[in-house]
């Protein structure tokens, strides 16, 4: 016969149990729930002032502006040189839709598309790189997603600091943020388009610290990645990713180079 008994004990033991786990859950969140909150306010303030930075003085200014911010946020980063507009638009509305997989998959198949440009440009501009380059991208081919994407990152930041010339692109002070919005403002003017170079200043899920990743679910994150605290990055999706970044960093250092190349030719400019 059934001890009713012992089986009663176990099964209040069991009960007793979840609801501890269920105060410390709360006690959990409520200890986060400012923290939650300071980082939703810190995201609208960093869209903001993204948007703000950014040439946005018509209704298609700002949606392609916020809609970039949105990919940003995704993990993904792209040239207004190689990318239409209405890919940029269309990508950030799939994400809002709730319509990640998709749009994932469409952003991988464009920066697919740009290896192309993007390895004549390195080879024309960057041939000291070329060689590590090409290594990254076979393994990228070669699904050894567990070496290209720590190369294309690595690559991402060396052109970030040269381009830049500062330390790391990565920093979030006060006066690396300055050095980094200096840098577009002498190189830019209001050139159209202008507002794709202010994301590096902002926050996003690969230059964001320990803490402020936690927020993020999409994006790749450099530091997890290059200093080994990360095991579960390899994936096409993150590879592409990484690849849509250094594409990016290639894209500025192109137009930064162009601008010089026309100071130079025309002392007067």
């Amino acid at each position: 016969m059934p001890d009713f008994h012992l089986a009663f004990e176990k099964v209040n033991a069991t009960i007793a149990e979840l609801s501890r786990g269920m105060l410390d859950l709360h006690r959990r969140l409520a200890e986060e729930a400012p923290c939650i909150e300071k980082r939703l306010s810190e995201f609208d303030d960093e869209m903001i002032d993204f948007l703000q930075e950014a040439s946005t003085d018509n209704l298609l200014g700002r949606k392609v502006a916020f809609s970039m911010f949105i990919l940003a946020q995704q993990g993904w980063y792209f040239s207004h040189w190689d990318t239409p507009l209405a890919g940029v638009t269309q990508s950030a509305a799939m994400f809002e839709r709730g319509e990640a997989e998709k749009a994932d998959a469409a952003l991988a198949s464009h920066i697919e598309s740009l290896i192309p440009s993007m390895h004549r440009h390195v080879t024309d501009r960057i041939p000291e790189r070329l060689e590590i380059l090409d290594d990254a991208l076979d393994a990228h081919r070669a699904k050894k997603f567990t070496l290209s994407i720590p190369v294309f990152l690595a690559q991402a930041d060396g052109i970030g600091a040269e381009v830049f010339n500062i330390d790391s692109i990565y920093s979030r002070s006060k006066e690396g943020i300055a050095k980094l919005k200096k840098a577009i403002h002498a190189k830019t003017s209001n050139d159209a388009g202008s507002d794709y170079f202010y994301l590096v200043a902002s926050l996003m899920p690969i230059n964001a610290s320990f803490k402020r990743r936690l927020f993020y679910q999409n994006g790749l994150n450099r530091i997890s990645v290059l200093h080994g605290e990360s095991t579960n990055y390899p994936s096409y999706i993150n590879s592409c990713k990484a690849l849509s970044w250094l594409q990016y960093m290639i894209w500025i250092k192109q137009h930064f180079d162009m601008f010089e190349d026309i100071r130079q030719s025309d002392p007067s400019s």
